[in-house]
């Protein structure tokens, strides 16, 4: 939700997710994804008596909480490189980090909330030595 910064659907995130995977799933898969998020869906109306997207706020935080609590985990990683092989975590887990993924690589947030620093950036060749302090490392 939007707060001091902008929401999931400010940025987009919908339709990243979307196009990520319709262009990266195959047939089989997408079917998959749907059967998964009907099941989540069916429980949501089972448990709350309304589709996730139907539901007040806080009855969709204690459907997040209860998935977020029972979810399989991703496998701890050393620099980036996951330790062992990574079981499915399933939906709400997978759903979940796309979801971030998408959110953090906009443009917007990348631009107006998190530290910009556009590389190579802009060139000023004739400063004073003096003016540019410390060098950067490699």
């Amino acid at each position: 939700p939007r707060t001091e910064t902008p929401g999931a659907l400010d940025v987009n995130v919908d339709r990243f997710m979307d196009l990520v995977f319709a262009k990266t799933l195959s047939a089989p898969e997408q079917e998959q994804l749907r059967k998964e998020m009907a099941v989540f869906n069916t429980s949501c109306v089972a448990d709350f008596g309304a589709p996730f997207v139907d539901l007040s706020i806080k009855d969709q935080q204690s459907v997040l909480t209860t998935a977020e609590a029972n979810a399989p985990k991703f496998s701890g990683s050393v620099w980036g490189t996951a330790v062992g092989k990574q079981k499915d975590v399933g939906f709400y887990r997978r759903t979940k980090a796309m979801a971030i993924w998408a959110y953090f690589s906009s443009e917007k947030i990348g631009k107006e909330v998190l530290a910009y620093d556009p590389i190579p950036g802009g060139y000023n060749g004739c400063l004073p030595l003096l003016e540019i302090g410390k060098r950067w490392t490699f």
